[in-house]
């Protein structure tokens, strides 16, 4: 049965050097703006990309997730069609609820709340 995505995002990637037929995507999970402090899920390979200046080339990746949870990362190279993809279930490799609480109070911990007596 096909669930339908709840999220998608869509970006558009290039290629960083000239005549560059490949592209290595690292699909992370978590709240830090550093890579290195969040968890690799997978990762995945485009290949066969159409030669050509760097930065000319129009590759599209979107991501969904859908209402079981089910993580999807898909690249397209626009020139010629070629497409791969990752898909991360969520019981696989995912983070805990535990453990992404504990990353995003890592990174903005919780306001501490004091009260002032007016005596």
């Amino acid at each position: 049965m096909f669930m339908h995505p709840l999220m998608i995002k869509l970006h558009l990637s290039t290629t960083v050097y000239d005549n560059q037929t490949a592209i290595r995507f690292n699909i992370y999970e978590g709240e830090d703006r550093l890579v290195q402090n969040n968890k690799l899920l997978g990762s995945f390979r485009l290949t066969n990309i159409t030669p050509a200046p760097a930065h000319v080339s129009d590759i599209e990746v979107t991501s969904s997730i859908d209402e079981n949870g089910i993580f999807t990362v898909t690249a397209v190279d626009q020139s010629n069609g070629n497409t791969n993809s990752i898909t991360v279930v969520r019981d696989k490799g995912r983070l805990t609820e535990n453990e992404l609480i504990k990353m995003v109070d890592e990174i903005c911990p919780p306001i501490i709340k004091m009260e002032i007596d007016d005596d």
